[in-house]
């Protein structure tokens, strides 16, 4: 089965057109056109979408010995995990974002306080209080990060700070978690192809 044909049955199946297919892989029509006919190839980066689009593998697609039932076998699941699996290290950069960017906005803000609290030396004292029939308490006394906290009423600050930050900890070694496991799911898949 040719790569032709096999695209061709593709986007039958997905239900799409070729302007729709022509559209999200942002190629003109006639280029999807000549692909279906067999006179032209799509280029690596398109290959690679179409990869993900339909859930299949591009040696799948370029391999004219491999026929529709060799991709028939494969539930959806799998070609999903597979598609995972072959992530780009850039693709893998661009997933650490939502999570690395607040962590560094946080602990940056939790670097500045501390600068400040050092450059900019609070003592916040709050008085004795005398109750009747007891001894004076002693006054409390904050410094350092804490006086200046207080002072500036800027523990509200301090305490965002923490819990993006921990929030965005607990989501990148969550998603290391989930990398991990495509991994090791792979290691298996790979060894099984050389034997």
């Amino acid at each position: 089965m040719t790569f032709s044909e096999k695209l061709i049955r593709l986007r039958k199946r997905e239900g799409i057109s070729q302007e729709e297919l022509a559209s999200y892989l942002e190629v003109s029509r006639q280029a999807v056109s000549r692909w279906e006919q067999g006179t032209a190839l799509p280029d690596a980066g398109n290959l690679l979408k179409l990869r993900q689009r339909f859930g299949v593998s591009v040696d799948w697609l370029l391999e004219d010995a491999k026929g529709w039932e060799a991709q028939e076998g494969k539930p959806a699941a799998q070609t999903a995990c597979e598609s995972a699996r072959t992530a780009s290290q850039p693709e893998k950069r661009k997933n650490i974002l939502p999570w690395a960017v607040p962590l560094g906005i946080s602990a940056f803000g939790l670097l500045l306080l501390g600068i400040f609290a050092s450059v900019f030396p609070a003592e916040y004292v709050i008085g004795a209080a005398m109750e009747v029939g007891k001894e004076a308490r002693p006054p409390e006394v904050y410094t350092g990060l804490a006086g200046f906290l207080k002072c500036n009423n800027l523990f509200w600050l301090f305490w965002l700070c923490v819990i993006v930050a921990i929030g965005s900890l607990a989501a990148g070694i969550w998603q290391a978690a989930a990398w991990n496991r495509i991994e090791t799911e792979r290691e298996p898949a790979d060894g099984e192809k050389k034997e």
